[in-house]
């Protein structure tokens, strides 16, 4: 699915919210990665952003921080360091990249303070954020108190470490550094900020996107007056378990949508996720992961068959991945509505009733008779094996089922085909969605009809 704009957060799935485990770090910087691991974060490579202005290094980091989200899919460790001197009221504060970057730059700053007296004090300040769900911001801090001394000394490894002299000690940064002690660690702010973050863990949760809502054009062809007229046609609308926090009204309006739970079966490797009452009867949405079937069967016209390995392999919470989860807003469920009442009108009465009965072809036994399609799918996980008979046609089965299935064992196939692939093909293979080594995408829970013509959107 391809998507022009940042997607909107409409929601958050119950109780999932824990600590943030491994998480992209903006940058690119081998060091500094090695860095934040041996304190205990679990960083990897991420895609870096630009630097943005901005009139505080509070301000710099939250822009950071929601950026990094949007440009590494999902929450992402920034960071930003601040110099902050006394007699220039905070100035380079977090610009002290581009201001004292050359060492004759930090020279002439030394030498402005000493002209200007005893005014050397100076704070060095780090900031750690991550935008835990794209639009709020978490940030930790490391802040310490130094001064400047009269000229640079020792061997500057970041920025200002030749001129940074910190309270209690009469060494730069740069000296200590040389000297191989353990006192810049002590009162170091970038060590500071990640105690801090151990302190006080971040806590992310699985969100829930929002699927493009309706224009005003769309939702003026709503018909209400006609549409519910009846009120059997409305109160059928409403007649879902996403929508049983909302009071069957004539309007067919949605105020707010019903929260997603999830619960987790086999250690978090197969999830299940529902909307509204968590104890419904309804399976809702489940995810599984490869389980025992690793490969499902491929028939092409004119081929012998072939085992293709199943591309779904969910990672539970912990994980790196999760599925991405996107559900209709307000707007397009009021739109789904009317479609559901119109559905109503069209299809429930007597006469429609009896032409349904009319199509049934019942067999011997006055029974309605079933579809004879073969689920390769289906035979692999109930053991069963299935011999084509060309010569008489039709199909025998060679091994009868040996095995049972629960729900929990049915999930969804990733099938991916540079070529048209007939919805009948689909429905025997499987389900046919985005390429591998891509989080699943479960689209719109809930059970809501499709009421856009949209190419790239499904609808549960």
């Amino acid at each position: 699915m391809l998507i022009a704009e940042r997607p909107r957060i409409v929601g958050q799935v119950v109780d999932s919210r824990r600590p943030v485990g491994q998480i992209p770090l903006a940058s690119t910087n081998k060091l500094k990665i090695r860095e934040y691991r041996a304190e205990g974060i679990d960083v990897v490579e991420g895609r870096s952003v630009e630097e943005r202005q901005g009139a505080s290094a509070e301000e710099i980091v939250r822009i950071k921080a929601i950026e990094a989200y949007w440009a590494n899919g999902g929450p992402t460790l920034v960071d930003d360091t601040s110099f902050e001197v006394d007699a220039k009221n905070g100035w380079p504060g977090p610009y002290v990249k581009h201001m004292l970057g050359s060492r004759d730059e930090r020279l002439r700053l030394c030498r402005e303070l000493t002209a200007m007296g005893d005014a050397r004090g100076v704070g060095f300040r780090v900031l750690l954020a991550v935008s835990p769900d794209g639009e709020n911001v978490e940030i930790r801090q490391g802040y310490t108190r130094g001064t400047i001394p009269a000229e640079p000394t020792g061997n500057a490894q970041d920025f200002f470490d030749d001129i940074f002299v910190p309270d209690g000690d009469s060494r730069t940064y740069a000296e200590m550094h040389d000297a191989e002690t353990d006192d810049k660690r002590r009162t170091s702010p970038r060590i500071k900020a990640v105690e801090a973050w151990h302190e006080d863990p971040v806590l992310v949760g699985e969100n829930i996107f929002q699927l493009g809502e309706p224009d005003e054009a769309q939702m003026s062809l709503i018909l209400r007056e006609r549409l519910t007229a009846d009120p059997k046609a409305y109160q059928f609308a409403f007649g879902i378990d996403a929508l049983a926090h909302v009071t069957p009204n004539k309007e067919l309006e949605v105020t707010e949508l019903a929260p997603v739970h999830r619960e987790e079966m086999a250690g978090g490797r197969i999830l299940r996720y529902v909307v509204g009452n968590p104890k419904t009867a309804g399976q809702g949405l489940v995810v599984v992961p490869h389980l025992e079937l690793k490969e499902v069967v491929d028939f092409q016209p004119g081929e012998p068959p072939k085992r293709k390995p199943i591309r779904l392999a969910v990672n539970h919470i912990g994980g790196e991945r999760a599925p991405v989860l996107m559900q209709m807003g307000v707007r397009a469920t009021e739109l789904a509505l009317a479609s559901r009442a119109r559905e109503y009108l069209l299809m429930h009465s007597d006469a429609r009733h009896q032409q349904i009965r009319d199509l049934i072809t019942l067999g011997p036994d006055g029974r309605a008779l079933r579809s004879n399609h073969r689920s390769p799918l289906l035979e692999e996980l109930l053991g069963m094996k299935v011999k084509e008979r060309k010569r008489k046609g039709g199909y025998k089965v060679t091994e009868a089922a040996t095995k049972a299935i629960a729900p929990s064992e049915l999930g969804y196939v990733r099938v991916s085909s540079e070529r048209n692939v007939s919805r009948k093909k689909a429905a025997r293979q499987g389900l046919l969605s985005m390429q591998a080594d891509l989080p699943t995408m479960p689209i719109a829970l809930g059970g809501m009809p499709p009421t856009t013509g949209s190419v790239d959107t499904a609808v549960t």
